[in-house]
């Protein structure tokens, strides 16, 4: 098994800011809870990663049952097995 994938954003200096998890377009994600306070207790699994949104801590997923897309925090997913 391969290691998993890492978004690094870098800033004009090239020093290291922020590391993201990263996925392939089309690859089956879980979407932790809102850590702000949520009704949500349990990760959601009906999730497809589709690419990257304008800011680098966000990433677009799409429902795959009701083909919804929506921008989530990176660090809220993880790859579904």
């Amino acid at each position: 098994m391969s290691a998993p994938k890492t978004l690094t954003v870098t800033n004009l200096a090239g020093q290291v800011t922020a590391t993201y998890p990263d996925f392939d377009p089309g690859q089956p994600v879980r979407v932790a809870p809102d850590r702000h306070g949520s009704n949500v207790t349990a990760a959601e699994d009906g999730w497809t990663f589709r690419g990257p949104s304008r800011h680098p801590q966000y990433a677009i997923v799409e429902h795959t049952a009701h083909r919804a897309t929506v921008e989530v925090e990176r660090a809220r997913l993880s790859l579904r097995a």
